[in-house]
């Protein structure tokens, strides 16, 4: 995400918290590998990355 603009982060107030981002991108993915007889397919993992970086985008993970 170098270079990458963050429309929803206000310079001065903080940055995403790496941790968070992962366990938000991972959580989706582990829950169907290891908890439901789901599949994990492509659209699932796109669909995983397009919302965590909707969040992003929108500030949700921002450290104080």
């Amino acid at each position: 995400m170098r270079g990458r603009r963050h429309p929803g982060r206000r310079p001065g107030r903080g940055a995403e918290t790496a941790g968070a981002v992962v366990r938000a991108v991972s959580a989706p993915l582990f829950l169907r590998l290891f908890i439901t007889p789901e599949p994990i397919d492509g659209e699932v993992a796109d669909q995983t990355a397009r919302a965590v970086l909707a969040a992003v985008d929108a500030g949700a993970y921002v450290a104080e």
